[in-house]
């Protein structure tokens, strides 16, 4: 009876593992789409959780953006509204919709932008099939949040927002930057 008790724990520690595997095996194909058609993309270590604010606050003191828990909430914001403002330098918690239209808004700032090209065309038609694909991927994955961070590019000394997309099970925080540095 211990043997077999025994046997079922490894047995569950196993599946929960491979599984944990699987989510991040998942969420790194998508990531990787997404970084396809960006200007820029990290990935980040931190504790997995499933609060997006912990997720983020860990980020952010990682990575020297905060000193500590006062100075990250003060730049916590309740809704995403504000948070994509250029050099409002927020933290926020984004949905899907709003993580899909982020990119999706720059896709189609840069076709609008460009010289309306046949290649233009194609790029703006590409980006569109791996955005959809990556969201369709992510969307089957319940422990996906979305994250905003003012860690995006750097354009004559202000800062745009960027894209995180927290893989809660695994600790892992995938970071998307639509805008490009420079001035």
């Amino acid at each position: 009876m211990k043997h077999l008790v025994i046997a079922l724990s490894l047995l569950v520690s196993t599946s929960a593992f491979a599984k944990n595997q699987d989510i991040e095996k998942r969420v790194r194909y998508a990531a990787d789409l997404l970084a396809s058609i960006a200007e820029g993309s990290q990935e980040y270590k931190v504790t997995p959780g499933a609060d997006v604010k912990k997720i983020l606050f860990e980020l952010a003191t990682n990575e020297g953006m905060v000193e500590d828990q006062k100075d990250f909430d003060d730049h916590w914001e309740a809704t995403t509204k504000n948070a994509w403002g250029v050099d409002e330098m927020l933290w926020a918690e984004e949905d899907r919709g709003g993580a899909y239209s982020y990119i999706e808004n720059s896709l189609e700032n840069a076709l609008e932008e460009g010289e309306q090209s046949e290649q233009d065309k194609i790029k703006f038609a590409d980006g569109t099939l791996k955005l959809n694909k990556a969201f369709n991927v992510l969307r089957s994955i319940k422990s996906v949040k979305y994250g905003v961070a003012p860690m995006g590019a750097v354009q004559c000394g202000v800062t745009f927002p960027s894209l995180m997309i927290l893989d809660t099970e695994n600790g892992v925080v995938h970071q998307i930057i639509m805008e490009g540095s420079g001035c």
